[in-house]
């Protein structure tokens, strides 16, 4: 584990998110609008599993990792990434220990990469 997984991370969050469509995400069903549907909304994309629960599920989950939850995220790793402590002196912070492995965790599955 090291910061530099949780900058890198940072920096993929933070590149997505700003190229997407800004704003709110909404999902009407299966549909996903950056605003409000049918209010000058701009289409993103609809879910098409083949069944009206999971495309349903599908769109509310997309919508709700709207590009300012990725930012928030990004700030989040950007955050534990600067007050990272190595693995030898992590003995005496338990709580940031588990931290910096969840956050690492967090950063592995953004960036595709292999759990430890």
């Amino acid at each position: 584990m090291s910061a530099d997984l949780l900058r890198r991370a940072a920096v993929k969050l933070r590149e997505h998110a700003e190229a997407a469509s800004k704003g709110s995400w909404n999902n009407d069903g299966w549909e996903i609008y950056a605003g409000q549907p049918g209010i000058r909304a701009d289409w993103i994309g609809e879910t098409c599993a083949g069944e009206a629960d999971q495309d349903a599920a599908n769109g509310d989950y997309v919508a709700l990792m709207h590009p300012p939850v990725a930012l928030a995220l990004a700030e989040l790793l950007e955050t534990v990434a600067g007050i990272w402590v190595p693995e030898h002196a992590l003995a005496h912070y338990t709580a940031r220990k588990q931290v910096q492995e969840q956050t690492a965790a967090i950063a592995r599955e953004i960036l595709r990469e292999p759990q430890p």
